[in-house]
């Protein structure tokens, strides 16, 4: 006797003793115990006035921390690699917008060669 998959198919194996095992096939949209995996929630877009008052708090922390690490007397380097057109150059303008240009330096790195 075989199952039918859902192509419509039958799936079926025999073993070496001449009984035939019936192989279901397998099921993307549930676990082991066949209860339905979570969906991920959709997340409501962030309206721009929300948006721009967490960019600000998190410029006032970087801020902060760009204070403390002058008066440590530290260095910090980020690096940003990614492909062309990924973003990167809006990413850097909104952390350096408010940061003190005299400590921050932004500088672009030439395409590494093999030497």
């Amino acid at each position: 006797m075989s199952k039918k998959t859902k192509s419509g198919k039958a799936a079926h194996s025999h073993n070496g003793r001449g009984d035939q095992t019936v192989i279901a096939p397998a099921d993307h949209g549930s676990n082991n115990a066949g209860a339905p995996l979570p969906t991920k929630k959709k997340r409501k877009k962030l309206t721009k006035k929300r948006y721009e008052r967490e960019l600000v708090k998190l410029q006032v922390e970087l801020v902060k921390l760009q204070e403390w690490i002058k008066v440590q007397g530290l260095k910090v380097v980020v690096i940003f690699e990614g492909r062309d057109a990924a973003g990167k150059g809006g990413v850097i303008t909104r952390i350096t917008q408010r940061l003190n240009p005299r400590i921050c330096r932004v500088v672009a790195l030439g395409v590494p060669t093999d030497r």
